[in-house]
């Protein structure tokens, strides 16, 4: 994200190792120096040594510019760090490798989820022929989808089914549980039932896992491959984060089967929530699983989400795609020439 500080009075200081944006007319806000791609203080706006310290450190463009002079620009000499980084997944989005990236982290899900599917079925057996139609579908769309494309088509086809599926996902486990105390459809929020607010709790705790590891590699969780942009809003996270979801899924759901005790909820007019135990178990199920563990056999899903976001960041180094911003024609001193490749 750009921090640009453009109000009489605006100041850019440092507080708690992060960015402190305040004002006369603003509260202040915190903006970790790990999420700036570049920083620009207008006229009459106050940059702290503190600040343009940081800013070096991170490698973050610092642009100044005031009323009676040039703009000046503050940079490191090298921009092959961070900022570079940050400049070419800016430009990459829509591009071939990078979004079948990102549908292959879709297809994942929607595998693991008919794996789910598939195991409720020999713990639960109920919902057999739905979970049958299930899997027919599922073979269904996974062969009629675009594996590479040159085209947005690929990432249009991929959310679509993907949209498609989570319904026939949900649905096949409310009939495998039969339970509506424990789940009936998936929500979001005003949750009636207890799975839900489980689930809710469990994604968050997904989705600062993954943001801890594309903010480790680099890369910048604003900007986003498949998902749409936002305010304070983290598409990359999102893109990156729904391979995983159905690993979370079932742990909760065999968390459910065991039939935990009734104080693991509160029920409130917001509808039903975590309580406190409720939480600080969901959070120790989580982390003990999604950490590396010695001698189980298996890779830790912190690792594995390191490994995916690092794929995606050795392209991003490896591909120069600030060269697809240069133009074909250049006119230069009156004349049009063409230059060399």
């Amino acid at each position: 994200m750009h921090l640009i500080i453009d109000r009489p009075g605006g100041s850019l200081t440092v507080r708690n190792a992060c960015f402190c944006i305040s004002g006369k007319d603003r509260k202040p806000k915190l903006f970790h120096p790990a999420r700036v791609t570049a920083i620009v203080l207008q006229q009459y706006a106050m940059l702290s040594t503190a600040a343009a310290g940081l800013a070096a450190r991170f490698q973050i463009p610092l642009c100044l510019l005031h009323p009676g002079y040039p703009a000046t620009n503050i940079a490191p000499a090298a921009m092959a760090g961070i900022a570079l980084l940050r400049r070419r997944q800016a430009i990459c989005r829509g591009m071939p490798i990078p979004t079948a990236m990102a549908c292959s982290w879709l297809r994942q899900k929607m595998e693991g989820q008919m794996a789910n599917i598939r195991w409720l079925l020999t713990t639960q057996k109920k919902g057999v022929q739905l979970i049958r139609n299930a899997e027919k579908l599922f073979r269904k769309l996974t062969h009629h989808l675009p594996q590479y494309n040159q085209s947005i088509e690929m990432a249009t086809g991929w959310l679509g089914a993907e949209a498609y599926w989570a319904g026939l996902y949900w649905k096949s486990i409310s009939h495998s549980l039969a339970n509506t105390k424990w789940f009936t459809s998936r929500q979001q929020q005003n949750c009636t039932d207890c799975l839900n607010p489980a689930l809710n709790y469990a994604y968050a705790l997904l989705r600062h896992t993954t943001e801890v590891q594309i903010i480790a590699f680099g890369l910048d969780p604003s900007m986003g491959l498949l998902h749409a942009d936002g305010r304070d809003k983290q598409p990359l996270v999102y893109d990156l984060m729904e391979a995983w979801r159905p690993t979370v899924d079932k742990w909760l759901l065999e968390w459910m089967l065991t039939e935990p005790k009734a104080d693991r909820w509160d029920a409130t007019e917001q509808g039903m929530r975590l309580s406190k135990v409720g939480r600080k178990e969901i959070a120790t199920l989580f982390f003990e699983k999604a950490t590396a563990a010695r001698g189980r056999g298996r890779t830790a899903l912190t690792i594995k989400i390191g490994i995916a976001t690092l794929a995606l960041q050795q392209h991003l180094q490896q591909t120069h795609y600030e060269d697809l911003l240069k133009p074909i024609i250049v006119e230069q001193y009156g004349t049009t020439t063409t230059p060399h490749t």
